[in-house]
């Protein structure tokens, strides 16, 4: 018996209609790629040579810039196993500085009083 549960919060957004579309376009570009003779390689070496314009997301942020702090700082590779506030606080700080430094960007930490500010200005 599988006794696995769907999450409610991550079932698939997505209309049928829009995940069959989706992979329509995936099996159009491989074939794209494939008639003009582009290899693997070739598409993968021109995207770490150039890269791709990307915004970010959520979980860009949490794997490439928390989680990297995290890893060097703490030897901690999933934010599961911050054991403490000030372990969040920690990497809070140092990702703070870092992007306030280099691209004057700082948001400060989620809190009962940031939320209740952010919401008076919407």
């Amino acid at each position: 018996m599988n006794t696995l549960k769907k999450n409610p919060k991550k079932m698939s957004k997505r209309t049928e209609q829009q995940n069959k579309a989706l992979h329509l376009y995936f099996t159009q570009i491989a074939e794209a790629l494939n008639h003009e003779g582009f290899d693997v390689r070739i598409i993968l070496q021109v995207i770490a040579e150039k890269g791709v314009d990307m915004m970010w997301s959520p979980a860009l942020v949490k794997e490439l810039l928390w989680r990297r702090i995290q890893k060097k700082y703490l030897d901690k590779h999933s934010t599961i196993e911050l054991d403490s506030l000030q372990e969040i606080d920690r990497i809070y700080d140092m990702l703070n500085k870092f992007l306030s430094e280099n691209f004057f960007v700082s948001v400060p930490f989620p809190s009962i009083e940031t939320l209740i500010e952010k919401e008076g200005k919407l």
